[in-house]
């Protein structure tokens, strides 16, 4: 093993201690899981939005921003198509949510800053920002409000905090505060103890979604069937888009490799904060994220053996 790959396993590392921790944290002490849900929800996930869109230039973040997001409610729409495939496993809302919502912060940049250097990570942070805003407002509303009136969903959608995090920012770089935001130590350090919560409550969720369930009553059969499709369904929809984009000289070279990695990575983690109010949905959800991220990181490690780096 070289060098390279060997810091790759390094930095997903951290993902399985952090599932680890969530699984002995609610086996042996009984730690509530809806807290950890929410915090993240409220208070996390907000602070990590704020940070991406304020410390990125603007249109070129929004432009990949948006691509990213595009991405995510194409995916919806495949989802759509074969939603009833897997109805005994989860609500359509639920499966659309998942096949949309990719794990790009914890997972996908500290992979890309060790392939592609800060470039890559700005790209992948671009990337995260317009994943995170479907998750939080698109995919939030899917999972909780399956078959709700379209003013119940956009009450809904009124009450996710990193929409007004994002906006915020926004308006920081409009009225010229940026800057001495930026340049705030103390609130740097909020925005990244926010970001290392994030990937620890996130992933420490998924060992506690997991922490009752059996290996032989999960569906393994139809769960890899789940995994198998979204993959395809991801490589189709980033490989059609990065082809009519680059003919369009839409993005830079070291933007376009990072896109590519999309359709490889797993389902994000926040899915979670979510479904925690249904047990038995939730405990699905997390065996599915628990064998995507492992399945994601054999599938990196390969790409980057066979791309020849290192």
């Amino acid at each position: 093993m070289t060098t390279f790959e060997l810091d790759i396993l390094l930095h997903l590392l951290p993902a399985y201690v952090f599932v680890g921790g969530g699984y002995i944290a609610r086996r042996c002490c009984r730690l509530p899981q809806h807290w950890v849900a929410k915090s993240l929800f409220y208070i996390f996930v907000p602070l990590v939005v704020f940070k991406g869109a304020l410390f990125s230039n603007v249109w070129p973040f929004l432009l990949l921003a948006a691509l990213s997001f595009s991405v995510s409610v194409l995916m919806v729409a495949a989802a759509g198509f074969i939603a009833k495939r897997f109805e005994n496993l989860l609500a359509p809302g639920t499966l659309k949510c998942a096949f949309g919502y990719f794990n790009i912060g914890w997972f996908g940049i500290p992979i890309v800053h060790a392939l592609y250097g800060d470039q890559g990570s700005i790209a992948m942070t671009a990337l995260y920002i317009g994943g995170m805003l479907f998750g939080n407002t698109v995919g939030f509303v899917l999972v909780t409000t399956d078959g709700a009136e379209k003013a119940g969903r956009l009450r809904k959608l009124l009450h996710v905090p990193s929409l007004y995090c994002a906006a915020l920012a926004f308006a920081a770089h409009g009225l010229g505060f940026r800057q001495a935001l930026m340049e705030s130590d103390a609130l740097v350090s909020v925005l990244n103890g926010a970001t290392l919560m994030t990937s620890v409550f996130g992933m420490a969720l998924v060992g506690m979604s997991v922490s009752n369930i059996a290996a032989r009553e999960v569906p393994w059969r139809q769960l890899s069937a789940l995994l198998g499709t979204r993959m395809l369904c991801a490589s189709l929809i980033v490989g059609a888009l990065a082809v009519f984009l680059n003919v369009l000289s839409f993005f830079k070279p070291v933007e376009l490799r990072v896109f590519l990695l999309m359709p490889l990575l797993p389902i994000a983690a926040n899915i979670l904060v979510f479904t925690s109010t249904r047990r038995n949905e939730n405990e699905f959800v997390g065996v599915s994220l628990l064998a995507s991220t492992m399945l994601s990181c054999a599938l990196l490690v390969g790409w980057f053996m066979l791309s020849g780096k290192g």
